[in-house]
Parts: C-alpha cells; structure tokens; sequence
C-alpha cells in the first residue's frame, strides 16, 4: 500500500459486503452502503470534483459529523488526487473561514444544519472555491447535492472510472500531500499540518501490524473523523474488511446495542464515563451490597495494578467480581471487545478495571504532526500505565529536558504557508513533540505531560499542572480541574464538578444551591476540600491545592475554551475568567463562578 488510492482500490476489489457502512440517525432511521454503493459514491463524487476543473493537488474541504457519507467525500477526493482538508463538526464560523481561506480549498464537502447555514454566510468571500456539494438532503440553489447525482442501488460502479482510478493509483506519488490537518490550536491561529500519502500509508501499516486483532465483526466510529487519530483508525478498518458503524459518543448507551461492535477509538474520558456510570450503579444498591460490590472492584483493580502482590482477599474479590460484577458490565456494553485510546492520558486505575473487566485496552500515543501514531501498546496485560513501545520503524529518544523526539518516515512534511513554524519544530529530522517523557527499561514510553504544562511558582519551585489535575480528576466528585498558579505563591484550582453529585450532597443534607448565584454552602466546599486533599496526598506541599472554586459543566464546552479534542485553550480560559481566579487569590472564600465573565459590578464589590 503505497498510497491511499492503493486502499481504495482494496476495498473496492474485496469481496462484496451488504453492510460495509451504516448509520442510525437521531430519529431511529438507518442507513448503510455496501460496498458496491460505497466505490460507486465515491467514483460519482471523483467525477463532480474533476467537473468543477479541480487539478490533482487542489485542496478540498470536509465539513461534516461521523458519517458514511464522510469517507464517500475522503476517498472521491485522494482518489483524484486532491488534499483532503478535514473540518471539525463543531469548528467556529471564524475558524472555518480562516482554514478554507488560508489552504485556499477549491470545493467544499458538506453536512448539517449549522455547517449549511455558516457556509452559505461565507460562501460570497471565498473567491477560490468552485462548487459546493451537500453530503445529506439539504438542498438550497447554491449547492449540488450527493444524492443527486448517485445512481440506483443495483447500478454497479462505473468501470471505466474505477479503471482512472487505477491508472492514477500506479502513477501517482507516495510523497504528494494527501491531507492538510489543521491542528485544534490550544494557542493562536490552528496550523495546518501536512501529511503525505506516505506518511499515512506507513504509520498505517505499522500499526495494523501491532494491532493484531482476533476476531472483529464490526467498528464504531464516534471520535471526530477530522482528527486523524479517528481516520488512521477508519483507514485500518477499510483493510481489515471491518464494517463501519457511526455515531456520537454522547450515544453510546443507544449505539452499543445497535451495533454490537467489536472494537471502538475512544478518548479517556469516555472510559472515565463508563466507569462513573458503574460507581453510580453501585451507589444506588442497598448497604451491604454496596459495601460487598465496592470491595469486588477494588480488589479486581488491585490485582491488575499490582500482579506482585495478590493476597486472598484480592484474589477472592476479583473471583467474585468476574462472577457477579463484570458479566452486568459487558452486558451494557454489548460486545466490545477492544478499546483503542489515545488523545490524553490515561489513569492507571481505569486501564485497570477495563482490563479486570476482560477489555483488552490499546492505549497509543501521538501528534497530528506524526501521522498520528508514534507508540501504541500491543494486546495484553503488559505495558499498564505506558503508551507502549514505539512503532517499528519509528525513532524515540528523550533529550535534555526530557522532551520527547521522533524521527521516521510518519513525520509530516510540514506546516503549510509557515516554514518558520516548521523549521521552530522540526530538526535535523527530529520533531520536537513538546511532550514530556521517558523511556523504561523494556522500551515502552511514559507520557507525563505537556512541556508547556510546568507552573513555576513565585518560589522558584515548579509543579507539573497535568499530573496534579490527573490526581483530582481521579474523584469521582470531579469531572474535570484546571490548575492555576504561574509566578503565583501557592497552587490554586478551577475544579468543574459531577453537578449531581453536589446536588445529591446538598439534598441530603438539606443545604441551598444556587447555580446562579457564587455563593457556596460551608459544608459544600469542606466536603470538596476533602476530596482535593485526600487525590493530592502523595504530592509535595507546593504542589497542593490551597484554595479553589467551582465552574458550571456546561461553561467549559464552549469550542472558545475547549478544542474539539477536549484540550484545554489555557490562555483563552484564563482571559475569560482572570476577575474570577484574581478573586480566588484575593480571598480564601469558595465561590462558584456565575456567568462568563465577573460584571464591573461585581469586579468593584470585590
């Protein structure tokens, strides 16, 4: 497989399948590709984008959610040689104008209400665009749409495109950009990252090589197809002659016992959800049940944490625990086998109870800029708590400072329009991933965090502010914490609690909570106080939370704050809430954050 036209041409001469591709709308209605409608989109799409005069090279944009129709427009597109240029579904209409005016995208790939509606307020400043094609039924003048121009379902596919296809396979450069990925910009403007076919191709196969899966019947598909974490994952599906499932993982309590899958990407935080979604089960059951099912998982999770050192009462406990507990686990997630992760860090403690469960856990790790994969664990008990070893062929070595290089054939060519950018990061072949870590002595890498996540306090000492909020994040109280205190005396944290835990606290003790309001009940923060102390009692005393206050959920999934791959906008976060972190250095008071900003009133009552 040199390139991805090779892929396509892979798919296309496998052995037909009914269900290649499917997709359950909100509605309950299903719709699903074989393969033979699959190559005939693809090649009716291909024919569109040649029509509008695009010439191999010519960027194209994708601006849609988990869909079939997704992979259609992706494939049409490297098909005929063009680069591939992926929007995230929930991208900001300034950042959309930005991408497609700054990759000077030829033709506009589409989906959605929203996406339709932005795009047709932008569309008279986009000079280079030629023509604009919807993926679903929307229809209005100014675009095409797919359905259209798709032929019945027992028409086959047309063979002498298909032939095209082949030719431009065999010819076509491995070096050629395939897509330009615009990273989710945690700082400033997004860049946009190059990726060759080679590039792709090759973490590709390395990683199908490490993967080595049993037996899948199916693939869920619900991280964001923008990203190419979620892609190479796709892309290995389409090898393997895995079916395609997609959806939203907000769904997945519907989409699991739909499909059934076999295997899923996720992100952490949606095993942290699942795991959540257990410990709120067993909360509920009467006392001594309660008591017995907590002492079941915990041993569970202690033997997988510590092989070493497995009594009777762990091993008892995790006996039990596959008997009674477990079984009421896959049940709810329906025939998952795999999980592959990646994107953030993983607690040792999930990974754990996943694999107590029977989950075979892939954690991996990797930029944008790596195609993306740079390590990925093999199947098995073996590298807890690691991103594994590096993929054969792939460079590793820590410097200095204990930043992460790579070096091999899944670096990117570089950053588009921006070769200060470029040469910034890349080398003499080594990218500088910004990523802190080390290598054990089997070889496997441990991630601990981002260079630029190291606080230094007014005291000269410095604190790693992703370990400690991996610490707190590790209550179930608290679902997420941002930690505060550059040149600062002491840490501080923005803690964004389970709400219904607070309001199941409050309940019970009969105490008043006002979400519009920024006072806090005494009991209330003595309870999260405890919580704080208790994640953080293996640190140092500089590197303890001294004071803390509350931030609504929903406050932190503003995409001004939070990129589409849940990484935190720090500056942008700081800027918008700096009256209300002042605040909390002013005063020892807990207070809960109200509205986005603190009013000059409030500000002059300070």
């Amino acid at each position: 497989m040199r390139t991805l036209i090779d892929l396509f041409i892979q798919v296309a001469d496998a052995p037909p399948r009914n269900d290649l591709l499917t997709f359950r709308r909100k509605d309950g209605t299903v719709s699903s590709y074989s393969s033979t409608r699959f190559v005939a989109g693809v090649l009716a799409v291909r024919r569109y984008l040649q029509q509008l005069g695009l010439q191999e090279g010519d960027r194209v944009a994708i601006w849609a959610l988990n869909l079939p129709e997704w992979h259609i427009a992706d494939f049409a597109c490297l098909t005929a040689g063009l680069v591939v240029v992926p929007l995230y579904e929930t991208a900001a209409m300034a950042q959309v104008a930005f991408i497609l005016s700054h990759a000077e995208v030829r033709a506009v790939l589409f989906s959605g209400d929203a996406q339709s509606g932005v795009l047709d307020e932008l569309r008279h400043n986009l000079p280079t665009v030629r023509g604009w094609m919807a993926l679903d039924d929307q229809c209005a003048l100014w675009h095409e749409r797919l359905c259209d121009r798709l032929d019945p379902p027992n028409v086959p596919p047309d063979a002498p495109a298909l032939e095209s296809v082949r030719r431009l396979g065999d010819s076509f450069s491995e070096e050629s950009i395939a897509s330009i990925v615009y990273t989710s910009g945690t700082t400033g403007q997004p860049k946009g990252v190059m990726l060759t076919h080679a590039n792709i191709c090759f973490d590709l196969q390395q990683c199908i090589q490490r993967l080595e899966f049993r037996s899948v019947d199916r693939a869920l598909s619900v991280l964001p197809l923008a990203h190419v974490f979620e892609r190479l994952l796709c892309y290995g599906y389409f090898a393997l002659g895995i079916p395609i499932a997609y959806g939203d993982p907000h769904s997945l309590r519907e989409l699991l016992p739909f499909h059934r899958p076999a295997v899923m990407g996720c992100v952490p935080r949606i095993l942290e959800k699942i795991l959540e979604s257990v410990h709120s089960e067993i909360n509920r059951m009467p006392t001594q049940r309660r008591v017995v099912a907590k002492w079941m998982l915990g041993a569970s999770v202690s033997g997988v944490l510590n092989t070493q050192a497995r009594d009777f009462a762990v091993r008892s406990g995790s006996v039990l625990a596959k008997a009674l507990l477990f079984p009421r686990v896959r049940k709810k997630l329906a025939g998952l086998q795999y999980f592959i992760c990646g994107g953030a860090h993983l607690d040792p403690s999930v990974e754990a109870f996943f694999r107590a469960a029977g989950y075979s856990v892939l954690q991996g790790y990797g930029l944008t800029e790596t195609s993306p994969v740079i390590a990925l664990n093999n199947l098995g008990r073996e590298g807890l708590g690691t991103v594994g070893r590096p993929l054969d062929g792939v460079e590793v070595r820590i410097d200095d400072g204990g930043q992460i290089l790579t070096r091999g054939r899944h670096v990117m060519k570089g950053y588009y329009k921006d070769p200060d950018a470029t040469q910034e990061c890349l080398r003499d072949g080594w990218l500088r991933t910004g990523d802190v870590g080390s290598l054990d002595a089997s070889g496997r890498l441990r991630v601990a965090g981002r260079e630029t996540d190291t606080i230094v306090l007014s005291t000269g000492k410095k604190v790693s502010s992703s370990r400690v909020e991996q610490l707190l994040s590790r209550s179930s109280v608290i679902q997420s914490a941002i930690v505060l205190g550059n040149h600062r005396k002491f840490l501080t944290a923005v803690i964004v609690p389970e709400w219904d835990k607070i309001q199941e606290f409050a309940a019970r003790l009969d105490l008043p909570i006002e979400r519009d309001s920024p006072r806090i009940h005494p009991e209330i923060t003595s309870w999260i106080a405890s919580e704080i102390e208790q994640c953080c009692s293996e640190l140092a005393d500089h590197e303890r939370i001294k004071r803390f206050c509350l931030l609504p959920p929903e406050d932190l999934s503003d995409p001004e704050i939070l990129t589409p791959t849940q990484k935190l906008r720090r500056t942008a976060f700081e800027n918008r809430y700096r009256p209300w972190i002042e605040r909390m250095y002013a005063e020892p008071e807990t207070f809960l954050i109200s509205g986005r900003a603190m009013t000059a009133a409030d500000a002059q009552e300070r």
